[in-house]
């Protein structure tokens, strides 16, 4: 993992779960921070909609259960494989305090060193 040039977000790349209307897909993370999560996703979802994300965080004894709505949407293309994977930014809305303590965490752990 590595700091992203986004203030307050790490790279993060872990499985998730993430449950848009009735459907359960696997998904992978990519950056994430107190507001929010990148998550790779090939799945349609609209601006507006509201899902959830299961989280098994590193070094986090239990998986973090994320609400969040869709801010936007990113299609794929043939361009720079990273900046062209296809995903929804999330940002996340009534965390809990156990999910932002886990995710603060994480995060002053990547950044302080």
């Amino acid at each position: 993992m590595s700091v992203v040039a986004r203030p307050g977000r790490i790279d993060l790349r872990v499985p998730i779960l993430l449950r848009l209307a009735d459907e359960l897909v696997t998904c992978e993370t990519r950056n994430i921070g107190l507001g929010g999560i990148f998550v790779v996703a090939y799945e349609t979802a609209l601006v507006g909609q509201r899902v959830s994300l299961d989280l098994t965080l590193p070094r986090w004894d239990e998986p973090v259960v994320l609400e969040g709505e869709v801010r936007w949407i990113r299609v794929s293309d043939d361009g720079d494989p990273f900046d062209g994977l296809p995903g929804i930014g999330v940002k996340f809305v009534k965390l809990s305090l156990y999910a932002a303590a886990a995710i603060d965490n994480l995060v002053r752990s990547h950044l302080l060193g």
